[in-house]
């Protein structure tokens, strides 16, 4: 059976659940495949969609984007800067704080996020803000413990000059028309490596709950006097497992939430259950 014929027979048609079941040849997990990849590329569109808006596009009230105003914030309180040879020294008292204030929807952001010290002072281990500029480093902290350290010298080509404060303005503002116009570029690169990892991450833990919704349809045949093969019985539970994957995916675009792992076993082994039940054959009188 085609693929688009399977998926819209998994919603109302017997026939396509009695061709699965007994025709012994059908998708399976090949089907199941192509089912997570279609919904996983639908969530990933909406996902950049939404990244985009947020962080590409102007927001109400004329607010510049995320990602300009964060940048464009950082650069207005960056103090005026020597670099020499790799080592930076600043016109400002030390530690001096970047403090990033930001609101998007019902959340907020109002927190020192940069920390420049070049006195030595402040370190790696004492840092309180994710990103710490050392003399001659850049260091970062990530969320989950593990530090990040660049050599200054890296990250800034011209090595030997004094930078004003208009310099490292006009030098963000390069930076914010430089990114929108290439950004594109970048989710070309990037969409279709995340939709893949994606796809492949769902797809593992679709085979394991097939696996087990199976596993129900199977006892409940046998247990019905209907003998049917463990293989076949994930076949059948591959195909009646499209409306709890449908639903799920709707759920995700419409609301951005999903069901639990428990509610999408439960569902799926109602639904190949009751299929296993409507396809038995009718017994011998």
């Amino acid at each position: 059976m085609k693929f688009w014929a399977t998926f819209k027979g998994a919603f109302h048609s017997p026939a396509t659940y009695f061709s699965v079941r007994y025709d012994q040849r059908g998708w399976g997990f090949g089907y199941a495949f192509i089912l997570v990849a279609l919904t996983t590329l639908a969530g990933t569109i909406l996902l950049a969609g939404l990244f985009h808006n947020m962080a590409m596009t102007m927001r109400e009230g004329n607010r510049a984007p995320l990602f300009d105003s964060v940048l464009q914030q950082i650069a207005q309180q960056w103090p005026a800067m020597t670099l020499q040879q790799g080592r930076m020294q600043v016109d400002a008292e030390q530690p001096y704080l970047i403090r990033v204030r930001e609101e998007f929807g019902k959340y907020g952001f109002n927190e020192p996020l940069i920390t420049i010290d070049t006195t030595g002072s402040t370190t790696y281990s004492t840092m309180k803000t994710p990103v710490l500029v050392t003399q001659s480093e850049v260091i970062t902290k990530k969320s989950n413990g593990e530090t990040s350290i660049r050599a200054l010298s890296d990250l800034v080509p011209d090595a030997n000059r004094t930078y004003t404060r208009d310099d490292i303005v006009t030098g963000a503002d390069k930076v914010v028309r430089f990114v929108h116009d290439q950004v594109w570029k970048f989710y070309l690169i990037a969409l279709p490596v995340i939709w893949v990892i994606l796809t492949v991450a769902f797809y593992v833990s679709r085979i394991f709950m097939l696996l087990a919704v199976g596993l129900c349809g199977w006892i409940a045949a046998n247990a019905s006097q209907a003998p049917l093969r463990y293989v076949d019985a994930v076949r059948v539970a591959s195909v009646a497992f499209t409306p709890v994957a449908v639903f799920n995916a709707l759920a995700f675009l419409i609301v951005m939430d999903t069901a639990s792992s428990l509610t999408l076993f439960s569902l799926g082994a109602g639904l190949t259950v009751g299929v296993v039940l409507l396809t038995n054959p009718p017994k011998a009188a």
